[in-house]
């Protein structure tokens, strides 16, 4: 469900202790931020196969980074790695203010990281395993 007027949704699932969300169909074309999260975030994204051209934002704001996994196994492509299982933004100089996008393929999970100013310095803050 898109909003009218160009508008875009902000899920912010990690207050009050939560630690995990799997994002579900009715989250596409959102962003989920951080914030609130007081520790690890683990966001996790369905199989990407009934999803193709579905896209989901995810945007740091809490101090803690999130790692993305996928529902299985070789799930995502991003970082020259085309069998990735999950993401993780773990430099702690570089959490905040981090974003990306997952776009469905039909087959995985095409992962593009928003650069800031400078991608090299950006995706030394991801960790791709």
């Amino acid at each position: 469900f898109r909003q009218p007027g160009g508008s875009q949704e902000i899920i912010k699932p990690f207050g009050g202790g939560v630690t995990s969300y799997t994002v579900t169909d009715q989250d596409f074309g959102k962003t989920i931020s951080t914030r609130g999260a007081t520790g690890a975030q683990t966001i996790t994204m369905p199989a990407p196969g009934p999803y193709e051209g579905e896209w989901i934002e995810v945007f740091t704001v809490a101090a803690t980074g999130p790692t993305i996994k996928a529902a299985a196994a070789a799930q995502f492509v991003c970082f020259n790695d085309a069998t990735a299982s999950s993401v993780a933004i773990t430099t702690s100089a570089r959490i905040i203010g981090q974003g990306c996008q997952l776009k469905s393929d039909g087959t995985s999970w095409l992962f593009k990281v928003y650069p800031g100013s400078n991608l090299t310095t950006l995706a030394a803050g991801f960790v791709v395993a």
